[in-house]
């Protein structure tokens, strides 16, 4: 009987190595409290993937008579350029050198996201994420609500620890629980561009239902080791759990770790909810800084 391969689905064919050459990001810079940590990612993925980065700072304003929109864009301009620098100065073995700068004026923040996005060429977005405990619903969550319903690009999402003393971000042991499928891609490619650029080890959880029958758990597992052994990074520790809860292994897991990252888990497309009930309940209970990637493939 002759063995007939089978074919690999398409988000594992475009780019098994996980390190494209030709990144563009864009890192919109919302606030200027977690600007340090969202740089680092984002400046890490630049690296990692030898491509470029533009922060973007946004001038919201209105038709408004008498406002000087020149003055509002260079201070915002020396304010990206004061947040590079800063965080160009701390601890790293390698210069930030990869990030330019560009200020836009926008009567809608999400607009001008999506305008600098396609202006750019851009493949690839940093950007912070509130979290699941934030009520500012017309700022900055509902910018997120707006990409996220429909990106315009693969979304790499962060939630900085909100008790990280002097935005200093902890990558040491960066854990990646994923599944598979096109976000998972995107997660462990974010996952190891940090976890390189801070000497960190790189954990890859994936936790089986043990209530699943073994023909699925088989499939399972041959599409999550696919996904492993093409990941360009020594530093690699692979944990392989079965429980009959599997969210609940993944959250105690995920304690351990200065940094999770998970794939973005939308219950239908063109949803904005990046995660599912079950496992925003994870996300609420993780007091460390988490990571959420949603590829535009997946959306």
């Amino acid at each position: 009987m002759v063995e007939v391969e089978r074919e690999q689905p398409q988000w594992l064919r475009q780019e098994l190595s996980l390190d494209r050459p030709d990144v563009q990001v864009m890192i919109p810079v919302l606030r200027a409290q977690t600007a340090a940590p969202l740089l680092d990612l984002a400046d890490a993925l630049v690296y990692w993937h030898r491509g470029e980065g533009q922060v973007l700072g946004l001038v919201e304003a209105k038709s408004t008579p008498g406002l000087d929109l020149r003055s509002m864009m260079s201070e915002r301009y020396r304010s990206l350029l004061q947040w590079i620098s800063a965080n160009d100065y701390r601890r790293r073995p390698r210069p930030m050198a990869r990030l330019n700068v560009q200020v836009r004026v926008t009567h809608r923040i999400s607009w001008g996201i999506r305008e600098a996005v396609y202006e750019n060429s851009s493949n690839l977005m940093v950007i912070e994420w509130p979290g699941l405990a934030s009520r500012r619903r017309h700022s900055l969550a509902a910018v997120i609500d707006d990409l996220t319903g429909d990106p315009p690009v693969d979304l790499v999402l962060m939630r900085p620890d909100p008790t990280m003393e002097g935005s200093e971000l902890d990558a040491a042991r960066v854990l990646v629980a994923v599944r598979s499928g096109p976000n998972a891609l995107l997660a462990l490619r974010a996952g190891a561009a940090l976890a390189a650029a801070h000497g960190g080890k790189l954990v890859i959880l994936h936790v089986y239902d043990s209530g699943n029958h073994s023909d699925h758990k088989a499939q399972e597992r041959s599409q999550f080791r696919s996904l492993v052994d093409h990941l360009q990074y020594q530093n690699v520790e692979v944990l392989e759990r079965s429980s009959v809860n599997p969210r609940l292994a993944i959250l105690e897991e995920a304690c351990l770790h200065p940094v999770v990252v998970l794939g973005a888990q939308a219950v239908r497309t063109g949803s904005p909810v990046l995660v599912t009930a079950q496992m925003a309940r994870i996300v609420r209970q993780l007091p460390k800084t988490v990571i959420l990637a949603k590829s535009l493939e997946s959306a």
